[in-house]
C-alpha cells in the first residue's frame, strides 16, 4: 500500500497518514509473531538435534550409562527449556515494551529508546489484558522529568519529530540531552 494510491483514491493527507499508522502496526504485529515463531522454532529444532545425537550414543551403552546419560539429557533439557522460555519472555517483554512507545510521540528515535530502556528498568509488569501496570503513571513522571523528550500532543503522524516538525528547529540535541540527563 502506497501514500500515492490512497491519495489517488481521494483520501486526505490526514485520512492517508491515519491509514498508514494503521498498517504500520498490523506489519509491526506480524512481525513480533513471526519473530516469536521464529525463536520457538530454533529453541524446538536444537532440542532435536541434541536428543537424535543422545539416541545414537545411548546404543553402544550399558544400562547404567544410559540411565546416568538419561539423567543427565533431562537435566540439560529442562535447563535448556528454561533458557528458552526465559528468551522468549523477554522477546514478549520487548515487543510489548516497543508497542506501548509507539504509541507515544518522541522528539527522535534516541529519546524513544531511552524511554524504553528506562521502561523495561521500572520492572513495570504486563498485565493479562496486555497492557503494562502502571504504565501511564511511569509515562506521566517521564513526561515532567523530561519534557522535550516528548512531543507536544497532537492526532496522526510518525511517533517521533522530523525536519520541519517544530522539535526538529536545532534544539533536538540540547533537548535529547536533557532527556539523557533525566534518565540517568
Amino acid at each position: 500500500m502506497k501514500t500515492e494510491e490512497l491519495k489517488a483514491l481521494g483520501l486526505t493527507d490526514e485520512q492517508v497518514g491515519a491509514v498508514m499508522a494503521a498498517n504500520g502496526k498490523d506489519i509491526k504485529a506480524l512481525q513480533d509473531r513471526a519473530a516469536q515463531a521464529e525463536t520457538e522454532r530454533d529453541t524446538l529444532s536444537g532440542q532435536l538435534t541434541d536428543a537424535n545425537g543422545r539416541i545414537e550414543t545411548f546404543k553402544g551403552l550399558d544400562v547404567d550409562g544410559i540411565k546416568k546419560a538419561a539423567d543427565d539429557w533431562k537435566a540439560k533439557y529442562e535447563r535448556a527449556e528454561a533458557d528458552g522460555k526465559a528468551k522468549l519472555d523477554a522477546l514478549r517483554l520487548d515487543n510489548a515494551v516497543s508497542a506501548y512507545a509507539s504509541g507515544l510521540r518522541f522528539t527522535s528515535d534516541l529519546a524513544r529508546d531511552a524511554f524504553a530502556a528506562e521502561f523495561k528498568a521500572a520492572g513495570l509488569k504486563l498485565g493479562e489484558d496486555g497492557k503494562f501496570l502502571g504504565a501511564d503513571d511511569f509515562t506521566k513522571s517521564m513526561r515532567e522529568k523530561n519534557p522535550a523528550a516528548f512531543e507536544a500532543e497532537r492526532a496522526g503522524g510518525s511517533g517521533f519529530a522530523g525536519k520541519g516538525s517544530p522539535a526538529s528547529d536545532g534544539e533536538t540535541g540540547s533537548a535529547m540531552n536533557t532527556f539523557l540527563r533525566g534518565v540517568t
